[in-house]
């Protein structure tokens, strides 16, 4: 409608309308057509001026609109997905007695799967190259409880073998329930550096293999309304460098696996698995060199492990264990969700408390030190029984909101008041922004953190070194020793985790809550109301619907 005003309105001249004139010669397209390009001088004054107001009422609208939009449907929309969580937990698969098929299990994550699978009683078929790595996993899952597991050697970067291995399965046990592609491989070197005919295989393996076993077990999958389960990484979303064929390969996994989601609808459920570093033989520190070590690492120059012994000292976070990464990605594959992530900051922080109930501290690979990460009941023992000093590395803002009594405050960022052009634009986008939202303050590293920490504490010190989120104190660890520190502890998670009354504490709120501040306290308090509200009546409706319907009754009605 508003392009035929334009044509006739604008373009053809009222004269030519009213005598019905017909455009059909090239003379007269050429017209229209030098009318469309002198459309915006042809505009009248006034239709400029209401243009300009309708954007400058947008301008002004549009964004509160957005942000009231935000907080009247985010809250619905997380209980909604809460219920949704809920309800797929109590209903969850029960896998006892169905065939699995897992690739890449003689090892790592396909083995602690291939165990997590038997001990449900599910059927197992388990696929890798190494024959006598495979039997002694099926040997361990047998002890388990899986009642039949079918071990199957085969290299899944070839398709003949792709598809010799699914039909094998299927005649074994007769269906196929769960596929799990799990195998994969990695190279570690620049890109300039690599010889493409050995790098291919990290393709051929990572991607076509996962490819090629899909696309033979499918329509066995929809027979049996079976899922998908697919191993890629967080380096998918956030590439690492030496690892550009390997990110490739795991983003490709992800954009495959969410368009055939689109594909089987209903018929198949795919879980998209994304980890971050795992304890394995890919990863394992020692797994190049010494006794009992992986002979697949000592042949190969470019093995992730060469990469963290060579480089341990550089970033890379702390391994979360092959047993809590299995049964997480099980529990997430019965209850059909559509993606698994956690990243490594969560691994290196909220996971790092227990394995089996039971304290464990956990060695960071990114730090040459001993560092020590500790909950919050042992970082109290450390503080009152081992003489630990609290080193806290907040910035001001946090520190002054709340902190801990007699500790040492060197923050690990300062607030950057600079006042150089660059600066200035991004200081005046964070306080309008992020600062006005989560009340923190433009900062900027400390270039004399170390400096003021080595006038306080001797490098003899024991420090327990405390944030509000515990990637600040893993920072500051970093620095510290390589300033010569070793006895350093880190709160896991940081304060935010602390339960209230461990530590004795000053000033205008709890520890746990000083990272909280700005619009965001409001959302949470917002959110929160209804949230509540919006679950007692979906409780309320669900068990009482009499009541609810006589209620919906009284309603007045328009």
């Amino acid at each position: 409608m508003i392009w035929h005003l334009i044509f006739y309105r604008i373009l053809i001249p009222k004269s030519e309308f009213a005598t019905g004139k017909q455009f059909q010669t090239s003379t007269d397209l050429q017209c229209v057509w030098q009318r469309i390009r002198s459309l915006p001088s042809s505009l009248s004054l006034q239709e400029s001026m209401a243009r300009d107001f309708i954007h400058e009422v947008l301008n002004i609208v549009f964004p509160l609109i957005t942000v009231i939009s935000l907080l009247i449907i985010f809250p619905p929309y997380l209980v909604f997905k809460l219920l949704s969580y809920i309800k797929r937990s109590i209903f969850s698969e029960d896998v006892a007695g169905k065939v699995v098929l897992i690739t890449g299990a003689s090892s790592g994550i396909g083995e602690g799967l291939a165990y997590e699978y038997a001990k449900r009683g599910a059927r197992l078929a388990i696929v890798a190259r190494r024959k006598d790595r495979l039997q002694l996993v099926a040997a361990k899952a047998r002890e388990l409880g899986s009642p039949d597991v079918y071990v199957i050697r085969a290299d899944i970067a070839k398709v003949n073998e792709c598809q010799e291995l699914i039909e094998k399965a299927v005649k074994h046990f007769g269906q196929l329930d769960h596929l799990v592609n799990n195998a994969g491989i990695v190279r570690v070197e620049l890109f300039e550096d690599c010889r493409l005919s050995d790098s291919a295989s990290v393709l051929d393996v990572n991607f076509w293999g996962a490819i090629y076993c899909t696309r033979f077990a499918i329509s066995h999958l929809r027979k049996s309304k079976g899922k998908i389960a697919v191993n890629s990484s967080l380096a998918a979303w956030s590439p690492v460098p030496r690892t550009a064929l390997y990110s490739a390969s795991k983003a490709a996994l992800v954009s495959f696996y969410e368009a055939l989601r689109n594909e089987c609808g209903s018929d198949i459920g795919i879980t998209i698995v994304l980890l971050g570093l795992i304890e394995s033989e890919m990863t394992a520190p020692d797994a190049a060199s010494g006794p009992g070590s992986n002979q697949a690492c000592k042949e190969k120059p470019h093995h992730f492990s060469q990469f963290v012994l060579k480089h341990h000292t550089k970033f890379l976070p702390p391994l979360e264990s092959t047993k809590r990464c299995a049964e997480a990605i099980l529990k997430s594959t019965c209850r059909g969700d559509n993606n698994f992530t956690t990243s490594w900051l969560e691994f290196e922080t909220r996971h790092r408390r227990t394995i089996r109930g039971e304290p464990k501290r956990w060695r960071n690979f990114g730090i040459r030190a001993e560092v020590d990460f500790v909950n919050s009941d042992e970082a109290k023992k450390l503080v009152t029984d081992e003489g630990y000093v609290v080193l806290d590395v907040r910035d001001r803002t946090q520190y002054e909101r709340a902190h801990i009594k007699s500790c040492y405050h060197v923050p690990l960022f300062i607030e950057n008041q600079d006042n150089d052009f660059g600066t200035i634009i991004k200081r005046t986008v964070h306080n309008n922004f992020s600062g006005l939202f989560f009340g923190l303050p433009f900062t900027k590293l400390n270039d004399k953190f170390v400096d003021s920490v080595q006038s306080q504490l001797s490098p003899k010190s024991k420090l327990l070194i405390v944030c509000q989120g515990g990637l600040r104190s893993t920072a500051a660890a970093n620095k510290l020793e390589s300033a010569g520190f070793r006895n350093v502890a880190c709160v896991t998670s940081g304060l935010q985790s602390v339960k209230p009354g461990t530590f004795d504490s000053e000033g205008s709120t709890e520890l746990q809550d000083a990272g909280k501040a700005g619009l965001i306290t409001i959302q949470g308090k917002i959110s929160a109301v209804l949230g509540t509200v919006l679950i007692c009546a979906y409780l309320f409706i669900t068990f009482f619907p009499d009541q609810a319907e006589k209620l919906f009754q009284l309603a007045p009605s328009g």
